[in-house]
């Protein structure tokens, strides 16, 4: 779905803080709908945003067709399966994926918004307009699959 985003690169020292962007060519996660690099805002430091790798993956119920957005530290951490502590959203609990107009990122586009139950938000920015569309479409879907239960 959306690995086609360009190879743009963030300043930093560390080489993963230079891999912004969708991921590009073959899929570093089996079976992801979609996945690669966003900044993803501190919840308890509102000024701090870190860079995630955001991976979201088809869960298999008999009912509908899930999906579950998880956030790694890095693309190892996606493979192994290490999620960290609070890393993985069930997009059933997704009230609504927006891209505000105001706030940082927002005035370039980039910036898409994940409201859950239970009043948890994501907040992301990714790397392009076009890529944020990209990222706003698999979560928006990812969020809506609950509606389309198979019986």
């Amino acid at each position: 779905l959306c690995r086609t985003a360009s190879n743009r690169r963030t300043p930093g020292s560390s080489n993963r803080s230079k891999q912004v962007g969708t991921f590009c060519g073959r899929p570093a996660v089996e079976n992801s709908v979609c996945e690669g690099w966003l900044k993803k805002k501190n919840p308890s430091n509102h000024h701090l945003w870190q860079l995630k790798y955001v991976v979201i993956l088809p869960e298999h119920n008999y009912f509908y067709q899930a999906y579950s957005i998880n956030m790694f530290r890095s693309v190892s951490d996606a493979q192994e399966e290490e999620e960290e502590e609070n890393g993985v959203v069930d997009a059933s609990d997704v009230v609504s994926v927006t891209v505000p107009t105001t706030g940082r990122g927002s005035r370039e586009r980039c910036r898409v918004n994940v409201e859950c139950e239970g009043g948890r938000r994501l907040e992301f920015i990714a790397s392009c307009k076009e890529e944020c569309n990209m990222w706003y479409e698999a979560l928006a879907k990812a969020a809506s699959s609950r509606e389309n239960e198979k019986f």
